[in-house]
């Protein structure tokens, strides 16, 4: 029962960093289960995500879904998807009564800036991780990270180029230096608030 409560709230801790779409939880995921001596293989992982394309719900939910049962049974499924679903349902609630009231000051525009940029690296890397298991022979070079991102039409996704750049930095630096995920998250939010009337 200790180990089953461990896995819920490693998927607290989750669902606290799950903005942003079911992909920008991927890279969590893999930090968290993925890998020699974890729960899951890059293999089993790169099936469970090709099925959850095509089965109901997110990414995330199937994925704790099946962590869940995978070490603990049904329990161990319905304990892991509570899990992840909480923090959603405790910080949206607090968002509605909070954002009329602080959503046009600088500070927090600029920590959503900040966290927007964070979870489209997290996705990018996500596509590389994805390509990694699937395409690639050979692994991705930082360079190429980087043509990648100044070949991006900015405005068509609304950021700038400096905002591309940035998540190019962050992708690469979560794929060579192994910075973690909720670091990023963090360091992006502070920095975003930091800057917003610069970058803004």
């Amino acid at each position: 029962m200790t180990a089953l409560v461990m896995l819920s709230l490693k998927f607290v801790k989750l669902g606290f960093f799950c903005f942003g779409g079911g992909y920008m939880l991927i890279p969590l995921l893999i930090s968290e289960f993925v890998g020699d001596g974890k729960i899951l293989s890059d293999t089993v992982f790169a099936n469970l995500v090709s099925v959850a394309q095509v089965t109901p719900g997110p990414v995330g939910i199937n994925t704790a879904t099946f962590v869940g049962c995978v070490t603990a049974g049904p329990v161990g499924a319905a304990f892991t998807t509570a899990g992840l679903i909480m923090p959603s349902v405790l910080l949206g609630t607090l968002a509605v009564k909070a954002i009329d009231k602080w959503n046009d000051t600088a500070f927090v525009q600029g920590m959503l800036h900040g966290t927007r940029l964070a979870a489209i690296a997290l996705i990018v890397y996500a596509a590389f991780v994805f390509m990694g298991l699937s395409l690639f022979s050979t692994s991705v070079s930082v360079a190429e990270i980087f043509k990648a991102a100044i070949r991006l039409n900015s405005e068509s996704l609304g950021i700038s180029p400096t905002g591309i750049i940035i998540c190019a930095a962050a992708t690469s630096l979560m794929l060579f230096a192994n910075l973690s995920v909720t670091m990023l998250i963090f360091c992006s939010g502070v920095l975003g608030a930091l800057l917003f009337p610069f970058i803004g």
